[in-house]
């Protein structure tokens, strides 16, 4: 209710750290603009990592160029176990705008080792999740084949993982090595997993739109082909023979026998 949102956002001032992310926690349960408001001031005026992540995530849902700015911005922030720029990363999956492709995929690029396992980690698959339906996956398909063999166990998971979600057929004979492995590896596990996914995952829309396009093509020139040869069936049968009239067989008189 209002009444409910004006409650909480008037609570915000708790000498408890628990309470004050709490607060901020059930603001981001509303969706209105008030709320995006309230959790834009929470990350100007907190001083809690843990705290401004919480509004971070929240802040997932709106797609205002202020919030996008915003994102980009703690996407390379530092921060105490990097718990601002992982909530980042969450808000930007929340979002599923490719545009953010690029910036996290340089940023993981620069931060395998300043990242958290748990954090690269959801870099990876929230890359992977973002390039889904993009209609040339090459670029991020090799960036995450790069971390199929990384000595971090868990980001080597990941890797795997989020080559099923990326969807791209291509990345099938690297995930068919993995699922051939030892059964009691957790790589055989997750490379299998991810097959699954990939052979499962429904075409693109921009490549249900390119296919939708050739069918039309095709059905527009299959309906031209039989207008020309209708046509040309009637020029055809409307053309007079050409071949010459049989000539009359000439009848020969009877020769009558002469009796004499």
């Amino acid at each position: 209710t209002d009444e409910a949102f004006e409650a909480l956002a008037a609570s915000l001032k708790q000498a408890d750290a628990r309470v004050r992310r709490q607060v901020v926690a059930d603001l981001g349960g509303f969706f209105r603009e008030p709320a995006r408001a309230v959790l834009m001031r929470v990350l100007a005026d907190e001083k809690n990592p843990d705290i401004q992540a919480e509004a971070l995530r929240a802040l997932g849902a709106y797609h205002q160029p202020a919030v996008r700015e915003l994102l980009l911005r703690e996407l390379a922030s530092d921060s105490y176990q990097s718990v601002r720029a992982g909530a980042a990363i969450e808000a930007m999956r929340k979002q599923d705008d490719a545009g953010f492709i690029g910036p996290l995929r340089d940023r993981l690029r620069t931060s395998e080792n300043v990242f958290p396992g748990a954090v690269f980690a959801r870099g990876l698959d929230t890359l992977a999740w973002l390039a889904r339906n993009e209609q040339k996956k090459d670029e991020v398909r090799e960036f995450l084949t790069d971390y199929v063999n990384s000595h971090r166990h868990r980001v080597q998971l990941a890797a795997l993982t989020a080559l099923g979600t990326l969807g791209d057929p291509k990345a099938a004979v690297v995930l068919e090595k993995f699922a051939g492995g030892s059964r009691q590896s957790r790589q055989r596990g997750a490379a299998e997993q991810a097959l699954v996914r990939l052979r499962e995952s429904p075409r693109a829309p921009s490549e249900l739109s390119t296919l939708r396009k050739e069918l039309g093509d095709l059905q527009t020139e299959n309906r031209q082909l039989r207008k020309e040869l209708e046509e040309l069936k009637k020029k055809l049968e409307a053309r007079p023979s050409s071949k010459p009239a049989p000539s009359p067989v000439p009848t020969r008189k009877p020769v009558k026998a002469d009796r004499r």
